[in-house]
């Protein structure tokens, strides 16, 4: 059931885009996810993806044959991201794991506060400056300054 109503959340957030998806994720394994972000660049969304390098030879190679750009980290450590942008005004992301075995205990949230997908989108903006430019940087939203500022940690 849980299973279910995230993959639900997923189609309905996917597919209510209307100019852009930016797509942050480790490995994209999903059948279903990678035809609704196909069936929406059919569509005239603006779709750009991210992944790690394991992805290469899988989703990849998928959505360049599709006219999706997609970059890779390159580097030796994981871009563990999992996000997408919907329409630089709502953000699908936590724990789950985009592919077909996602069924472990996980979780997926919907943001919509204004500052939080604004530093999702300057985010996904710096990897894709930095992947696209043939640089490897290790990206970490989860101790990333962006979202946690150094002076929050100051006793």
């Amino acid at each position: 059931k849980q299973w279910y109503q995230r993959r639900v959340a997923i189609t309905a957030g996917v597919s209510s885009a209307k100019r852009t998806l930016d797509v942050a994720l480790f490995i994209l394994g999903s059948r279903e996810v990678v035809q609704l972000l196909i069936k929406a660049h059919n569509s005239g969304v603006k779709v750009r993806c991210i992944s790690d390098n394991q992805d290469v030879e899988n989703d990849g190679r998928c959505f360049l044959s599709e006219g999706i750009p997609v970059r890779f980290d390159e580097s030796d450590y994981l871009m563990h991201n999992k996000f997408i942008i919907i329409d630089n005004a709502v953000v699908l992301t936590g724990s789950y794991n985009w592919s077909s075995a996602g069924v472990n205990k996980e979780n997926i949230i919907m943001v919509r506060d204004r500052s939080t997908v604004h530093q999702y989108v300057q985010e996904f903006e710096d990897m894709w400056r930095n992947y696209g430019a043939g640089r490897s940087v290790m990206q970490s939203t989860i101790y990333n300054e962006r979202f946690y500022p150094a002076e929050s940690y100051a006793t």
